[in-house]
């Protein structure tokens, strides 16, 4: 995954070839899974003064599926957001036949792992997350995952920023040709049912969909945890 691919990747990610993970990082303690992934830990062999030094977080294939998931579309889209509330795409690894992607660590937890929140801090949380898709979308680019669980504490302060995680569901919208500024509505059903808008249920929605999920996390982390909806309410 180079430059040739895609033109606006971040400037402290391989820009020329992928390296072999083993080559590169110590891979340590799982720090979580997904469908066909696994997040580790990871630090640099040789050190270097960047971000990177006191780790990072490495997804990639858990080894369980017969066919290892493709991160080449995750890291193109990764590749294209430098925000403060988005996680940081570092580079991508090779590992055998498959992709790892080497992102920002994220140490402080989940966005649910500090409850309760009192107002003003649900809503300094909910701006960062609401200028986060606002980016997103000014790039032409839907999460379609936006969930609690999605959301992390970069560090473990207080006062911490959160991120967010998670761009496998992501996708960028396709313009509608000789109609400036129009896009073609998303079809496939994506992200999971509690937080997903009805329109994508309907399977015709665009950015909005983000924007409800939003107003659920919301919903959420005012009310102690509670979901607004159930998977079979939805």
């Amino acid at each position: 995954m180079g430059n040739k691919q895609s033109g606006s990747l971040h400037t402290n990610m391989v820009a020329d070839k992928e390296r072999k993970m083993e080559d590169a990082y110590h891979v340590s303690n799982e720090l979580g899974t997904g469908t066909s992934t696994q997040i580790k830990h990871g630090t640099l062999k040789k050190y270097t003064k960047t971000e990177r030094t006191k780790g990072v977080a490495i997804k990639l294939y858990d080894g369980k599926a017969e066919t290892p998931p493709d991160l080449r579309k995750e890291a193109q889209i990764l590749g294209q957001l430098d925000h403060p509330n988005i996680v940081r795409l570092f580079e991508v690894l090779k590992v055998g036949n498959s992709r790892s992607l080497v992102l920002e660590l994220c140490s402080g937890g989940p966005l649910l792992g500090r409850l309760p929140f009192k107002e003003d801090q649900a809503s300094h949380i909910m701006r960062q997350l609401m200028s986060a898709v606002a980016y997103m979308h000014s790039k032409r680019i839907v999460h379609r995952d936006i969930d609690c669980s999605n959301i992390l504490f970069r560090t473990s302060d207080e006062n911490s920023d959160i991120k967010l995680i998670d761009f496998g569901s992501a996708t960028e919208l396709e313009l509608v040709p000789n109609h400036p500024g129009a896009y073609k509505f998303l079809k496939d059903k994506a992200g999971s049912l509690q937080i997903m808008a009805p329109e994508v249920i309907r399977r015709r929605y665009g950015p909005a969909a983000d924007v409800w999920s939003c107003g659920v996390v919301a919903y959420t982390i005012m009310n102690e945890g509670q979901n607004p909806f159930s998977a079979h309410s939805v």
